[in-house]
């Protein structure tokens, strides 16, 4: 996998915080129940959602944060119910 300026990865990063518990904290814009997103193609993509697929996999249906910050853009703090 490539990365350049311009990939969904890097524009996410771009608008992350590192907190010291480990969690990726988002600053960019949020919807209203406080998940962070991005347009990718003309398209309101969750980034959390963006950022699992990209590293991990597939996100199942049901998977939320295990740190239970909709902030978080840590893969490894996402879980399956």
């Amino acid at each position: 996998m490539t990365f350049t300026a311009h990939s969904p990865l890097c524009r996410i990063l771009a608008n992350v915080e590192f907190s010291a518990d480990g969690c990726w904290i988002w600053t960019g814009k949020q919807t209203a129940r406080g998940y962070g997103y991005i347009y990718l193609n003309r398209q309101k993509v969750q980034a959390h959602r963006l950022v699992y697929e990209l590293l991990i996999g597939k996100l199942l249906h049901g998977t939320h944060h295990r740190c239970l910050n909709k902030a978080c853009m840590n893969p490894w703090h996402m879980e399956d119910k």
